[in-house]
């Protein structure tokens, strides 16, 4: 009796090491008399342990089987471990796709559209012949999608490279292996094939990369303009600009479409920097914002103008620089060498600080100032007193 029991159990254990390496599938509902023909009493069972198919691992049920025998002494215990062809049933959990579920914009003139997608499968299964695919149309389009099977990059990595018109499009993808028969369908997302806003160009104030004081602004209230192009017909344009004297921390505003802005009472003999970032509807920004740099002039303790000497006949005009203590309003007369009245003009609302007007060396009929020395007087006016000062222009042809 004892070396039929060691040969049953050399034979019961010889099966085992044969399944387990081979993953040989074996019937354990045999009946006992058959498999165990020499046991006359006694009880014999069998257990089958179920794991979640999800758990990705190596043996997905486990089979235990127990004989006590007529003592109630555990004879033979034997545990064995298989994995049959019928277990594995996967669910689309299963067959996934990672991509950049972020809506993408894509600049035309700097290429085409590479979409990327990467496969992954729990039970490391192949993707079908065919598969990824992508299917791809214009936004609220009542044109049929685009199918497009998707190019191998190695290691499971998938692309594509779209040559797309402007325009916003919507895209989703399907992947399947050849284990499980339905597709995997990834959510819509969205595509935008766009242009960068281009050719940003500075209106006002004259960018000055060193201090000159000569190049220096002479007004503290400064306004900021610009010009920008859209990538194409019928972008938006969203302005945000920015200013400071530290370019690494500038204040930011917010301009929406508007191309100017204007700042009262800069702090005079500074340096300062300042920005646009404009990008259009879809989010597609200008490749560079530039940093643009100036400086403020001192309060003017005394009046005068630039550039002096200057030619009036070949267009060139003179800013008569002043200072105002407080708002107001100035009357300016220009006189002749000879005592003689030429030119008479009064500009309004002007602000406290440091102003300037621009004055282009004609007469009161418009003729242009014969060579010569002239007096500029300056009648600057207040609410409760009035001030006044001069300078000297002088024209040369």
């Amino acid at each position: 009796m004892k070396k039929f029991s060691k040969l049953l159990l050399t034979v019961i254990f010889s099966l085992y090491l044969v399944q387990f390496i081979f993953s040989i599938p074996v019937n354990y509902n045999t009946d006992t008399k058959q498999l165990y023909q020499n046991i006359n009493t006694g009880i014999f069972s069998q257990i089958l342990l179920w794991y979640n198919l999800d758990s990705n691992i190596d043996f997905i049920s486990n089979s235990k089987q127990v004989y006590i025998d007529e003592n109630e002494q555990v004879a033979l215990e034997l545990e064995t471990p298989y994995m049959t062809e019928f277990d594995y049933e996967p669910d689309t959990e299963t067959t996934l796709l990672e991509y950049d579920k972020q809506d993408i914009i894509s600049i035309k003139s700097e290429g085409n559209t590479v979409i990327h997608v990467k496969y992954i499968d729990a039970y490391n299964n192949k993707v079908s012949a065919g598969y990824p695919k992508i299917y791809y149309r214009k936004l609220n389009s009542e044109e049929s999608f685009t199918e497009e099977s998707l190019k191998s990059k190695g290691d499971n990595n998938f692309y594509t490279d779209l040559n797309l018109d402007y325009g916003q499009y919507e895209y989703y993808f399907t992947a399947k292996n050849d284990y499980y028969p339905n597709e995997y369908i990834t959510h819509p997302q969205k595509l935008v094939i766009t242009e960068r806003p281009k050719n940003f160009t500075v209106i006002s104030p004259e960018n000055i990369e060193i201090d000159d004081e000569k190049k220096a602004i002479l007004d503290t209230n400064i306004i900021f303009k610009w010009n920008v192009q859209p990538g194409s017909d019928g972008d938006i344009l969203t302005n945000t600009f920015y200013y400071g004297t530290n370019k690494t921390d500038m204040k930011q505003v917010d301009l929406a479409e508007q191309t100017e802005y204007e700042i009262a009472k800069l702090a005079p003999r500074t340096r300062y920097y300042w920005k646009v970032s404009v990008q259009n509807q879809y989010g597609a920004k200008l490749e560079e914002e530039q940093i643009y740099t100036f400086i403020t002039g001192g309060n003017i303790k005394k009046v005068y103008n630039a550039p002096n000497p200057f030619n009036p006949q070949k267009g060139e005009k003179t800013d008569i620089v002043f200072y105002m203590a407080d708002s107001g309003k100035i009357e300016i007369n220009i006189y002749s060498e000879y005592g003689d009245k030429i030119r008479n003009f009064s500009v309004n609302n002007l602000s406290g600080g440091n102003n300037y007007v621009t004055y282009d060396g004609r007469d009161d009929k418009g003729n242009i100032l014969y060579n010569g020395t002239y007096l500029c007087i300056i009648k600057k006016k207040y609410t409760e007193r009035e001030e006044t000062e001069k300078c000297r222009l002088l024209i040369i042809k």
